[in-house]
Order: structure tokens, then C-alpha cells, then sequence
């Protein structure tokens, strides 16, 4: 509620210090509660909230489309981080995927994989493939050396709320 009530107000920490001392930031994915989230994201001093088309998430978006948002958002990313390389700017972004969050699909191409941990294990290993190529552009560009990677996450399925198939 606060980031509705005063979305101009930025809160210290690590993002909102970097982008007061120049650097380009840059927050990419989707937001789930439109306004409220670009607000958050801004407050916490990121300077620039990339949302691919679709991006919104109404709770309802197809699997399929989420990875399409996420390797869009990605693309942005990389975009920007390779125009800010050329422009010798330093640079601290968030790259926040939706297809990780549950209920996790079953990507497989004969849909044989119908535990949870198989679909957490193949997400994670599609997670990777994009580590991977972020990796990639920064080495191609000569970053990698002066670039720090953080790597978090959200929880896993917890309950029969987070995926349906949840047994106990």
C-alpha cells in the first residue's frame, strides 16, 4: 500500500545507492500487479522497469506465453547491457523470469514428466540455459571479469495453492 500512496519516494539500499551514483539500473520481467509493482521497483531505485508485451500477469497467462515473456524480457536485458558496455556505463539489473513460479508445467514434449521435482528440475534447468546466456553476452563483451552475478530464488511448491498436483 505504501508504494500506492508515495511511489516517488526511494528507499535506501544497495539499487537506489548504485543509481545515485550513476549507474544504469534496470529491473526486467513482468509484474504481477501492474502499477503497484512498477512503483516497488522504482522505490527500491531501479531506474528503468522493462516489461515485455504480455507482461502483466493477469494469473491466467498460458506456460508456453510466460516463456515467451521471460526470453523477451531477456532479450531487453541483454540489449541494454551490451548498449551500456559500448557506452562504457556500469550497470546493475534484476532479471525476475515468471516461469518458475508454480504451478510449475509439465514441459516436457510427451508430457511424461508428472512429478513436481522433474518439472522443478527441467525449470531449473531452462533457468540455467539463461544464466548461461547472459554469461555468454558478457563475455562476449568483455564484462564478465567486472561483473557480479547474484543468483536468488522464490520458494519451491508449497501446497496444494502453489500446484494442484502437491501431495502431502
Amino acid at each position: 500500500k505504501n508504494f500506492q500512496a508515495f511511489p516517488h519516494k526511494t528507499l535506501p539500499g544497495v539499487i537506489s545507492s548504485l543509481n545515485a551514483e550513476g549507474y544504469q539500473t534496470g529491473v526486467y520481467g513482468h509484474l504481477w500487479t501492474g502499477e503497484t509493482d512498477e512503483n516497488m521497483y522504482h522505490s527500491i531505485g531501479f531506474s528503468k522497469v522493462a516489461v515485455p508485451p504480455g507482461g502483466l500477469d493477469s494469473g491466467n497467462v498460458p506456460w508456453r506465453q510466460k516463456l515467451e515473456i521471460d526470453e523477451a524480457a531477456l532479450a531487453m536485458l541483454e540489449s541494454d547491457i551490451t548498449q551500456w558496455n559500448s557506452q562504457n556505463r556500469r550497470f546493475a539489473v534484476a532479471f525476475l523470469p515468471n516461469a518458475g513460479h508454480g504451478p510449475w508445467p509439465d514441459m516436457s514434449s510427451d508430457n511424461e514428466k508428472q512429478t513436481i521435482p522433474e518439472r522443478g528440475r527441467a525449470l531449473m534447468r531452462l533457468q540455467d540455459e539463461w544464466l548461461g546466456e547472459l554469461v555468454s553476452v558478457l563475455e562476449k563483451n568483455h564484462m564478465l571479469s567486472n561483473t557480479i552475478i547474484v543468483v536468488t530464488s522464490d520458494h519451491g511448491v508449497r501446497d496444494k495453492v502453489d500446484d494442484p498436483a502437491f501431495n502431502i
